[in-house]
Protein backbone atom coordinates (compact mmCIF):
# COMPACT_ATOMS: atom_id res chain seq x y z
CA UNK A 1 0.00 0.00 0.00
CA UNK A 2 2.49 2.02 0.58
CA UNK A 3 4.39 1.78 -2.50
CA UNK A 4 0.87 2.56 -4.20
CA UNK A 5 0.56 5.74 -2.51
CA UNK A 6 4.21 7.07 -3.24
CA UNK A 7 4.03 6.05 -7.01
CA UNK A 8 0.64 8.46 -6.89
CA UNK A 9 2.73 10.48 -5.04
CA UNK A 10 5.45 10.80 -8.07
CA UNK A 11 2.79 10.71 -10.75
CA UNK A 12 1.27 13.86 -8.63
CA UNK A 13 4.23 15.57 -8.70
CA UNK A 14 5.70 14.95 -12.27
CA UNK A 15 2.30 16.29 -13.40
CA UNK A 16 2.95 19.33 -11.52
CA UNK A 17 6.67 19.20 -12.50
CA UNK A 18 4.90 18.85 -16.54
CA UNK A 19 2.75 21.67 -15.53
CA UNK A 20 5.24 24.41 -13.82
CA UNK A 21 7.61 23.81 -17.12
CA UNK A 22 5.04 24.70 -19.33
CA UNK A 23 4.00 27.37 -17.42
CA UNK A 24 7.75 28.45 -17.44
CA UNK A 25 8.34 27.60 -20.85
CA UNK A 26 4.68 30.10 -21.56
CA UNK A 27 6.88 32.68 -19.29
CA UNK A 28 9.89 32.55 -21.03
CA UNK A 29 8.05 33.39 -24.52
CA UNK A 30 6.35 36.06 -23.05
CA UNK A 31 9.88 37.49 -22.02
CA UNK A 32 11.34 36.88 -24.88
CA UNK A 33 8.27 38.97 -26.78
CA UNK A 34 8.58 42.01 -24.27
CA UNK A 35 12.18 42.13 -24.96
CA UNK A 36 12.03 42.14 -28.39
CA UNK A 37 9.40 45.06 -27.47
CA UNK A 38 11.77 46.41 -24.85
CA UNK A 39 13.13 50.05 -26.09
CA UNK A 40 17.06 49.53 -27.23
CA UNK A 41 18.33 52.45 -24.63
CA UNK A 42 16.63 50.54 -21.52
CA UNK A 43 18.19 47.45 -23.08
CA UNK A 44 21.60 49.27 -23.26
CA UNK A 45 21.32 51.06 -19.84
CA UNK A 46 20.66 47.60 -18.30
CA UNK A 47 23.32 46.31 -20.09
CA UNK A 48 25.65 48.99 -18.66
CA UNK A 49 24.49 48.51 -15.24
CA UNK A 50 24.91 44.75 -15.42
CA UNK A 51 28.58 45.32 -16.66
CA UNK A 52 28.94 47.57 -13.27
CA UNK A 53 27.50 44.84 -11.18
CA UNK A 54 29.98 42.84 -12.97
CA UNK A 55 33.05 44.86 -11.97
CA UNK A 56 31.51 45.25 -8.82
CA UNK A 57 31.51 41.95 -8.06
CA UNK A 58 35.04 40.83 -9.57
CA UNK A 59 36.67 43.53 -7.38
CA UNK A 60 34.88 42.14 -4.26
CA UNK A 61 36.05 38.31 -5.01
CA UNK A 62 39.39 40.12 -5.13
CA UNK A 63 39.38 41.86 -2.14
CA UNK A 64 38.29 38.77 -0.62
CA UNK A 65 40.77 36.76 -1.96
CA UNK A 66 43.58 39.34 -1.12
CA UNK A 67 42.45 39.21 2.40
CA UNK A 68 42.28 35.21 2.64
CA UNK A 69 45.94 34.93 1.43
CA UNK A 70 47.34 38.07 3.59
CA UNK A 71 45.35 35.74 6.53
CA UNK A 72 47.43 33.20 5.64
CA UNK A 73 50.21 34.72 5.32
CA UNK A 74 49.82 36.19 8.79
CA UNK A 75 49.34 32.81 10.25
CA UNK A 76 52.45 31.26 9.02
CA UNK A 77 54.51 34.23 10.07
CA UNK A 78 52.87 33.92 13.31
CA UNK A 79 53.91 30.24 13.69
CA UNK A 80 57.13 30.76 12.26
CA UNK A 81 57.60 33.97 15.39
CA UNK A 82 56.44 31.63 17.67
CA UNK A 83 58.98 28.87 16.58
CA UNK A 84 61.79 31.08 16.75
CA UNK A 85 60.72 32.15 20.15
CA UNK A 86 60.87 28.66 21.48
CA UNK A 87 64.02 28.19 20.01
CA UNK A 88 65.26 31.43 21.57
CA UNK A 89 64.03 30.96 25.41
CA UNK A 90 66.49 30.97 27.96
CA UNK A 91 64.19 29.99 30.71
CA UNK A 92 61.51 27.24 31.72
CA UNK A 93 58.19 29.92 31.52
CA UNK A 94 59.49 31.60 28.18
CA UNK A 95 59.47 27.82 26.28
CA UNK A 96 56.32 27.11 28.35
CA UNK A 97 55.03 30.16 26.48
CA UNK A 98 56.52 29.89 23.43
CA UNK A 99 55.20 26.32 23.53
CA UNK A 100 51.64 27.45 24.03
CA UNK A 101 52.19 30.27 21.01
CA UNK A 102 52.95 27.82 18.81
CA UNK A 103 50.41 25.57 19.48
CA UNK A 104 48.05 28.52 19.11
CA UNK A 105 49.54 29.65 15.93
CA UNK A 106 49.33 26.11 14.53
CA UNK A 107 45.40 25.38 15.63
CA UNK A 108 44.81 29.20 13.67
CA UNK A 109 47.37 28.13 11.21
CA UNK A 110 45.03 24.80 10.90
CA UNK A 111 42.34 26.97 10.35
CA UNK A 112 42.79 29.39 8.23
CA UNK A 113 44.35 27.06 6.09
CA UNK A 114 40.91 24.82 6.06
CA UNK A 115 39.40 27.88 4.49
CA UNK A 116 38.41 27.94 0.82
CA UNK A 117 38.71 30.57 -1.53
CA UNK A 118 35.40 31.91 -2.83
CA UNK A 119 34.08 30.91 -6.06
CA UNK A 120 34.46 33.45 -8.70
CA UNK A 121 31.52 35.55 -9.62
CA UNK A 122 30.60 34.42 -12.49
CA UNK A 123 27.91 31.83 -11.96
CA UNK A 124 26.41 34.16 -9.31
CA UNK A 125 26.20 36.69 -11.39
CA UNK A 126 23.89 34.77 -14.01
CA UNK A 127 21.71 33.49 -10.82
CA UNK A 128 21.35 37.57 -10.55
CA UNK A 129 20.89 38.07 -14.23
CA UNK A 130 17.40 36.19 -14.19
CA UNK A 131 16.10 38.14 -11.02
CA UNK A 132 16.72 41.63 -12.89
CA UNK A 133 13.66 43.90 -12.59
CA UNK A 134 11.83 44.50 -16.13
CA UNK A 135 11.33 47.61 -18.10
CA UNK A 136 7.40 47.00 -18.40
CA UNK A 137 5.82 47.37 -15.08
CA UNK A 138 2.83 48.91 -16.00
CA UNK A 139 -0.05 47.87 -18.42
CA UNK A 140 -0.09 50.93 -19.72
CA UNK A 141 3.90 51.31 -20.88
CA UNK A 142 2.76 48.10 -23.31
CA UNK A 143 -0.37 49.94 -24.79
CA UNK A 144 1.89 52.91 -25.19
CA UNK A 145 4.75 50.51 -27.18
CA UNK A 146 1.68 49.27 -29.34
CA UNK A 147 0.46 52.07 -30.36
CA UNK A 148 4.11 53.71 -31.28
CA UNK A 149 4.12 50.24 -33.20
CA UNK A 150 1.12 50.82 -35.01
CA UNK A 151 2.06 54.29 -36.15
CA UNK A 152 5.32 53.17 -37.33
CA UNK A 153 3.54 50.56 -39.17
CA UNK A 154 1.37 52.47 -40.52
CA UNK A 155 3.92 54.80 -42.28
CA UNK A 156 5.79 51.47 -43.33
CA UNK A 157 2.71 50.66 -45.08
CA UNK A 158 1.79 54.09 -46.71
CA UNK A 159 5.19 54.53 -47.77
CA UNK A 160 5.34 50.70 -49.43
CA UNK A 161 1.78 51.71 -51.09
CA UNK A 162 3.95 55.36 -52.63
CA UNK A 163 6.55 53.32 -53.70
CA UNK A 164 4.17 50.57 -55.61
CA UNK A 165 2.19 53.44 -57.16
CA UNK A 166 5.30 55.17 -58.37
CA UNK A 167 6.49 51.36 -59.58
CA UNK A 168 3.40 50.80 -61.28
CA UNK A 169 3.63 54.64 -63.52
CA UNK A 170 6.95 53.93 -64.11
CA UNK A 171 5.88 50.22 -65.49
CA UNK A 172 2.93 52.06 -67.29
CA UNK A 173 5.30 54.47 -68.34
CA UNK A 174 7.81 51.61 -69.98
CA UNK A 175 4.66 49.84 -71.52
CA UNK A 176 3.74 53.25 -73.44
CA UNK A 177 7.15 53.70 -74.44
CA UNK A 178 7.76 50.63 -75.83
CA UNK A 179 4.40 50.55 -77.93
CA UNK A 180 5.52 54.01 -79.15
CA UNK A 181 8.70 53.24 -79.54
CA UNK A 182 7.59 49.75 -81.44
CA UNK A 183 5.25 51.94 -83.55
CA UNK A 184 7.72 54.01 -84.54
CA UNK A 185 10.13 50.97 -85.40
CA UNK A 186 7.39 49.82 -87.75
CA UNK A 187 6.74 53.14 -89.51
CA UNK A 188 10.73 52.82 -90.04
CA UNK A 189 10.64 49.37 -91.19
CA UNK A 190 7.65 50.66 -93.43
CA UNK A 191 9.24 53.62 -95.12
CA UNK A 192 12.17 51.60 -95.39
CA UNK A 193 10.60 49.10 -97.49
CA UNK A 194 9.27 52.08 -99.57
CA UNK A 195 11.93 53.71 -100.13
CA UNK A 196 13.62 50.98 -101.60
CA UNK A 197 10.51 50.70 -103.70
CA UNK A 198 11.25 54.46 -104.94
CA UNK A 199 14.87 53.52 -105.34
CA UNK A 200 13.95 50.68 -107.56
CA UNK A 201 11.71 52.97 -109.25
CA UNK A 202 13.79 55.87 -109.94
CA UNK A 203 16.54 53.34 -111.13
CA UNK A 204 14.37 51.95 -113.60
CA UNK A 205 13.69 55.95 -114.52
CA UNK A 206 17.20 56.35 -114.97
CA UNK A 207 17.72 53.48 -117.20
CA UNK A 208 14.55 54.59 -119.33
CA UNK A 209 16.39 58.00 -119.38
CA UNK A 210 19.29 56.73 -120.75
CA UNK A 211 17.66 54.58 -123.30
CA UNK A 212 15.28 57.89 -124.36
CA UNK A 213 18.38 59.79 -124.51
CA UNK A 214 19.81 57.53 -127.17
CA UNK A 215 16.86 56.96 -128.62
CA UNK A 216 14.42 59.88 -127.86
CA UNK A 217 10.82 59.13 -128.86
CA UNK A 218 8.40 60.44 -126.15
CA UNK A 219 10.38 62.07 -123.13
CA UNK A 220 8.66 61.83 -119.77
CA UNK A 221 8.87 65.56 -119.20
CA UNK A 222 7.10 66.07 -122.06
CA UNK A 223 4.32 63.65 -121.37
CA UNK A 224 3.92 65.14 -117.63
CA UNK A 225 3.53 68.46 -119.82
CA UNK A 226 0.79 67.27 -122.04
CA UNK A 227 -1.12 65.84 -118.96
CA UNK A 228 -0.71 68.66 -116.61
CA UNK A 229 -1.80 71.33 -119.70
CA UNK A 230 -5.00 68.95 -120.11
CA UNK A 231 -5.76 68.90 -116.29
CA UNK A 232 -5.47 72.88 -116.88
CA UNK A 233 -7.50 73.08 -119.36
CA UNK A 234 -5.30 74.63 -121.99
CA UNK A 235 -3.21 74.01 -125.22
CA UNK A 236 -0.02 71.68 -124.42
CA UNK A 237 1.94 74.39 -126.53
CA UNK A 238 0.77 76.93 -124.18
CA UNK A 239 2.67 75.05 -120.87
CA UNK A 240 6.26 75.79 -121.14
CA UNK A 241 8.92 74.76 -118.71
CA UNK A 242 9.14 77.46 -116.49
CA UNK A 243 5.30 77.39 -115.75
CA UNK A 244 6.08 73.83 -114.60
CA UNK A 245 8.85 74.83 -112.40
CA UNK A 246 6.90 77.63 -110.91
CA UNK A 247 4.33 75.73 -109.96
CA UNK A 248 6.56 73.30 -108.59
CA UNK A 249 8.35 76.00 -106.36
CA UNK A 250 4.65 77.15 -105.22
CA UNK A 251 4.21 73.60 -104.15
CA UNK A 252 7.67 73.40 -102.62
CA UNK A 253 7.41 76.85 -100.24
CA UNK A 254 3.14 75.25 -99.65
CA UNK A 255 5.06 71.89 -98.04
CA UNK A 256 7.32 73.98 -95.57
CA UNK A 257 10.54 74.80 -97.49
CA UNK A 258 12.59 77.84 -97.65
CA UNK A 259 12.64 79.39 -101.17
CA UNK A 260 16.16 78.54 -102.49
CA UNK A 261 17.42 79.33 -106.03
CA UNK A 262 19.93 76.61 -105.84
CA UNK A 263 18.00 74.12 -105.48
CA UNK A 264 16.42 72.36 -108.97
CA UNK A 265 13.26 71.02 -109.58
CA UNK A 266 14.15 67.37 -109.44
CA UNK A 267 15.69 68.65 -106.26
CA UNK A 268 12.35 69.90 -105.72
CA UNK A 269 10.53 67.27 -106.22
CA UNK A 270 12.19 64.78 -104.37
CA UNK A 271 12.13 67.31 -101.05
CA UNK A 272 8.15 67.30 -101.39
CA UNK A 273 7.90 63.64 -102.36
CA UNK A 274 10.30 62.83 -98.93
CA UNK A 275 8.21 65.27 -97.21
CA UNK A 276 5.25 63.25 -98.07
CA UNK A 277 6.47 59.52 -97.09
CA UNK A 278 7.57 61.58 -93.45
CA UNK A 279 4.06 62.59 -93.19
CA UNK A 280 1.90 59.06 -94.11
CA UNK A 281 4.89 57.70 -91.76
CA UNK A 282 3.68 59.97 -89.15
CA UNK A 283 0.00 59.85 -89.82
CA UNK A 284 0.38 55.59 -89.61
CA UNK A 285 1.51 56.29 -86.26
CA UNK A 286 -1.79 58.78 -85.62
CA UNK A 287 -4.98 56.95 -84.12
CA UNK A 288 -7.41 55.68 -86.81
CA UNK A 289 -10.39 57.49 -85.40
CA UNK A 290 -8.16 60.80 -85.89
CA UNK A 291 -6.68 60.34 -89.06
CA UNK A 292 -10.60 58.94 -90.73
CA UNK A 293 -12.09 61.84 -89.17
CA UNK A 294 -9.07 64.03 -90.87
CA UNK A 295 -9.17 63.04 -93.81
CA UNK A 296 -13.30 63.25 -94.00
CA UNK A 297 -12.67 66.43 -92.78
CA UNK A 298 -10.53 67.28 -95.20
CA UNK A 299 -12.73 66.03 -98.12
CA UNK A 300 -15.67 68.14 -97.28
CA UNK A 301 -13.36 71.10 -97.10
CA UNK A 302 -11.87 70.23 -100.58
CA UNK A 303 -15.52 69.41 -102.11
CA UNK A 304 -17.21 72.50 -100.63
CA UNK A 305 -14.40 74.50 -102.23
CA UNK A 306 -14.83 72.57 -105.81
CA UNK A 307 -18.72 73.36 -105.21
CA UNK A 308 -17.69 77.12 -104.78
CA UNK A 309 -15.31 77.58 -108.03
CA UNK A 310 -17.89 75.35 -110.39
CA UNK A 311 -20.73 78.30 -108.98
CA UNK A 312 -18.35 80.60 -109.49
CA UNK A 313 -17.47 79.36 -112.98
CA UNK A 314 -21.27 78.54 -113.91
CA UNK A 315 -21.83 82.40 -112.74
CA UNK A 316 -19.17 83.46 -114.68
CA UNK A 317 -20.04 80.88 -117.96
CA UNK A 318 -23.97 82.52 -116.86
CA UNK A 319 -23.07 86.27 -117.73
CA UNK A 320 -20.57 85.86 -120.88
CA UNK A 321 -23.95 84.06 -122.36
CA UNK A 322 -26.27 86.56 -120.86
CA UNK A 323 -23.50 89.53 -122.49
CA UNK A 324 -23.39 87.33 -125.44
CA UNK A 325 -27.38 87.45 -126.12
CA UNK A 326 -27.39 90.68 -125.38
CA UNK A 327 -24.74 91.85 -127.80
CA UNK A 328 -26.69 89.74 -130.58
CA UNK A 329 -29.79 91.45 -129.77
CA UNK A 330 -28.49 95.28 -130.09
CA UNK A 331 -26.71 94.20 -133.40
CA UNK A 332 -28.17 95.32 -136.80
CA UNK A 333 -29.76 92.61 -138.71
CA UNK A 334 -28.12 91.47 -142.25
CA UNK A 335 -30.11 90.23 -144.26
CA UNK A 336 -28.32 88.11 -146.96
CA UNK A 337 -28.25 88.13 -150.58
CA UNK A 338 -27.44 85.69 -153.19
CA UNK A 339 -27.07 81.91 -153.01
CA UNK A 340 -25.74 80.71 -150.45
CA UNK A 341 -22.33 79.17 -150.99
CA UNK A 342 -22.20 75.52 -150.00
CA UNK A 343 -19.20 73.37 -148.38
CA UNK A 344 -17.76 70.33 -148.97
CA UNK A 345 -18.88 67.50 -146.25
CA UNK A 346 -15.86 66.82 -143.89
CA UNK A 347 -14.39 63.46 -143.38
CA UNK A 348 -15.54 61.14 -141.03
CA UNK A 349 -13.13 61.59 -137.79
CA UNK A 350 -11.18 58.57 -136.52
CA UNK A 351 -11.24 57.78 -132.99
CA UNK A 352 -7.93 58.06 -131.35
CA UNK A 353 -7.38 55.98 -128.21
CA UNK A 354 -4.80 57.01 -126.40
CA UNK A 355 -2.72 54.37 -124.49
CA UNK A 356 -0.41 55.14 -121.36
CA UNK A 357 2.68 53.44 -120.99
CA UNK A 358 2.98 51.79 -116.95
CA UNK A 359 5.87 54.15 -116.59
CA UNK A 360 3.71 56.95 -117.05
CA UNK A 361 1.66 56.52 -114.26
CA UNK A 362 3.96 58.50 -111.74
CA UNK A 363 4.77 60.97 -114.08
CA UNK A 364 0.69 61.34 -114.55
CA UNK A 365 -0.29 61.30 -110.91
CA UNK A 366 2.39 63.78 -110.04
CA UNK A 367 0.73 66.49 -112.56
CA UNK A 368 -2.88 65.80 -111.34
CA UNK A 369 -1.62 66.59 -107.90
CA UNK A 370 -0.05 69.80 -109.17
CA UNK A 371 -3.36 70.33 -110.75
CA UNK A 372 -5.20 69.98 -107.89
CA UNK A 373 -2.91 71.79 -105.81
CA UNK A 374 -3.37 74.99 -108.21
CA UNK A 375 -7.24 74.68 -108.28
CA UNK A 376 -7.20 74.69 -104.19
CA UNK A 377 -5.12 77.98 -104.68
Amino acid sequence: MEIKRLNASMATIRSQLNKYEEQVEECRRYQKFLDSVTPVEWQEQQKQARLARQQQRHAAWLLQCEALKKQKQDAKGAKARAEQEFASARTQQEAERAEQAIKDTAAALKEVLRLKEPPPPAAVGMEQEEEEAMYFQDPRTLLQIYAQLEEQNLFLIQNAQESEEALEELRTKFRSTKERMDGESEGLRRQLARLELTINAEMEKCKVLQVSRIAPASPPLEKAQQNFAVSMGISAHEVTLEQLADEIAQVYVRCGFDRDATVSTLQMLTNIETRLEEYLTLADTLPIDLVEGTEKAREKDRRQVTREEKILQQKEEHESRVKRALERAAAPVFKKTGKPVMFRSQPPRKKTVQVQAENEDDDSELQQFLAKDMLAA
